[in-house]
């Protein structure tokens, strides 16, 4: 994903902050070839691996869990808070009218593997 410098988040803290405010997760995986998406909440626990580890449930009838006896690469996606932005918000639209709308968002990329064999585990 494309993020200019001055919009790039780096601190820690900040970023799993979001992911505790909004624990609604898209998660992204590739499975025999197929992007595979789900939507599940996730819990952050901070306290394993560099970045933390995102724990997750899936029903034993979601395949995806199969999946979890190997590395298989993956993200997670958790959307903040949004808006629109209004090009009469910019103070330059007054002084000379070349301003667009734009979309204001936060989101977290939370990129790692589903650990072999924990079945849910996430591990970045």
């Amino acid at each position: 994903m494309y993020i200019p410098e001055h919009f790039q988040e780096r601190d820690l803290a900040v970023l799993q902050t979001l992911v505790r405010a909004h624990p609604l997760g898209t998660w992204v995986s590739e499975v025999n070839g197929v992007l595979e998406v789900n939507h599940l909440p996730f819990i952050l626990d901070d306290k394993r691996g560099q970045f933390g580890t995102l724990v997750g449930h899936v029903a034993r009838a979601n395949g995806i869990w199969k999946v979890a006896t190997s590395r298989v690469e993956s993200v997670v996606v958790f959307q903040g808070p949004q808006g629109y932005i209004t090009p009469s918000w910019y103070p330059s639209k007054h002084d000379h009218g070349r301003v667009v709308p734009t979309w204001n968002y936060a989101v977290v990329h939370a990129h790692g593997t589903i650990a072999p064999g924990c079945s849910g585990t996430w591990q970045s």
